[in-house]
């Protein structure tokens, strides 16, 4: 359950609020991030320190969605550190206090931050996607994630947000490593 609101809550306040159910722990840090190229929804770390670019769609996601992200990833791919801190409007930067880092070593509960932006990460999150979506998605050079949305109102009218993965670039190349692992690991022991 996400919380007791209106069914025209809109789904970048309830994911700004609940940022665990785009899948991973991620410290959001900006909003409606202006870019030459658009804006970026949501703007995030992760406890690496990677970049993460949200793109959030109501409705049915296009293929041009998968363009309007590449973009963005490209933008922030050629972010220096402090443009990234720069972009962090979530987190109001001093040079005094450094608040960026204070923040996130609080969020993940660590000694150290790591270095910022090293990687960049695309995140889409619609109702509904075309059909050729994530095969379109599996050209960028970026890791990314594909998940579906639909919410629902109870008889109490509580609204319930339901987040299905369609596809996660991480945990594919997670189970491809195992597998190869897994497979190198048979033909040694039948050798």
């Amino acid at each position: 359950k996400l919380a007791e609101s209106p069914v025209t809550r809109a789904l970048e306040d309830w994911l700004q609020a609940n940022p665990h159910l785009l899948g991973d722990d991620i410290l959001l840090i900006g909003r409606q991030v202006r870019t030459d190229h658009g804006i970026i929804d949501l703007l995030a770390l992760d406890s690496k320190g990677n970049t993460v670019i949200i793109e959030l769609k109501r409705g049915r996601a296009s293929r041009e969605v998968v363009g309007q992200l590449n973009s963005y990833l490209t933008i922030a791919d050629s972010w220096s550190e402090p443009e990234l801190v720069r972009n962090a409007n979530l987190v109001p930067y001093s040079r005094e206090t450094n608040n960026l880092i204070k923040k996130f070593k609080e969020h993940f509960k660590c000694a150290d931050a790591p270095e910022f932006n090293s990687k960049q990460i695309g995140i889409v999150v619609a109702e509904e996607f075309e059909p050729d979506f994530v095969p379109q998605i599996l050209g960028l050079r970026f890791d990314c994630r594909v998940l579906q949305f639909s919410n629902f109102v109870n008889q109490a009218e509580e609204e319930y947000l339901l987040i299905n993965t369609l596809h996660d670039s991480a945990i594919e190349d997670d189970l491809n490593e195992s597998e190869d692992e897994a497979s190198d690991s048979s033909e040694y022991s039948k050798a």
